[in-house]
């Protein structure tokens, strides 16, 4: 089979399943990793597809949500770094929220039992994290997003309504130049909203990739944020709009 060919199979797959593994195209269209491989390698080059760690998606759908498996290995360092400075502020018997982000899972697994704190979280694998580690957890409920592991609609809200948080960790998909906190669903922007408003402080955690990417559904401005962790200084205009910055 010539590359044209070997090509056009796998964009044809993408097209169809909108991200996979390497190994379960490989599987699919009876081709060898290797050879997968490489054609992802020369369709991200024509700018067509996204890599990471094993997975790719077509940059088609930058504007719908990659999901979780994709995510939770993507700037993987970066995340562990912001999830290392988070958990540094969270104090003993404090009650917290936890949302769905890649980055909040980082947290959970960081968590010190010892520490006797109390989590609410919408996000099924973080639940799943805190249970094991016998953390006192309470999960939103709510019908679940596929692609996020995330408990949305109004369920959710019933439970975040009667809750007095000391924090919330957050995550979005990026902030705009101008410092609007968006996401690129409207489910997870309006459980983060509702978090945020029963919070005490509101940490937004930020890799240096979600700087100046501006998205449909807006949770928050800077300026209403007590706390900005990121792996990098953030953009000097952005760096004037948050009150701290860790």
């Amino acid at each position: 089979m010539l590359q044209p060919e070997k090509t056009d199979l796998v964009l044809t797959y993408l097209e169809e399943h909108r991200s996979a593994s390497v190994k379960q195209i490989a599987k699919d269209l009876f081709m060898s990793e290797t050879t997968v491989r490489r054609t992802l390698t020369l369709l991200e080059q024509q700018h067509i597809v996204r890599r990471s760690y094993g997975f790719a998606v077509l940059l088609k759908y930058r504007n719908n949500t990659i999901p979780i498996n994709l995510r939770r290995n993507d700037y993987r360092k970066e995340k562990a770094a912001i999830a290392a400075k988070a958990v540094n502020l969270i104090k003993t018997g404090d009650t917290i929220f936890i949302d769905e982000s890649s980055t909040s899972g980082i947290i959970a697994e960081l968590l010190d039992p010892s520490l006797e704190i109390t989590v609410v979280t919408n996000s099924l694998a973080t639940a799943g994290i805190l249970a094991d580690k016998r953390i006192r957890t309470y999960c939103t409920g709510g019908l679940i997003l596929p692609d996020t592991a995330s408990f949305v609609g109004n369920l959710p809200e019933l439970l975040i309504n009667v809750i007095n948080a000391d924090i919330c960790f957050f995550s979005s998909s990026g902030i705009s130049e101008n410092g609007l906190i968006c996401d690129q669903m409207a489910e997870n922007a309006q459980t983060k909203r509702a978090m945020l408003s029963h919070s005490a402080r509101k940490v937004y955690l930020c890799d240096h990739s979600k700087f100046d990417s501006s998205y449909t559904f807006i949770i928050s401005s800077a300026a209403d944020i007590d706390c900005l962790i990121s792996d990098t200084e953030p953009p000097e205009k952005l760096k004037n709009l948050f009150k701290e910055i860790v």
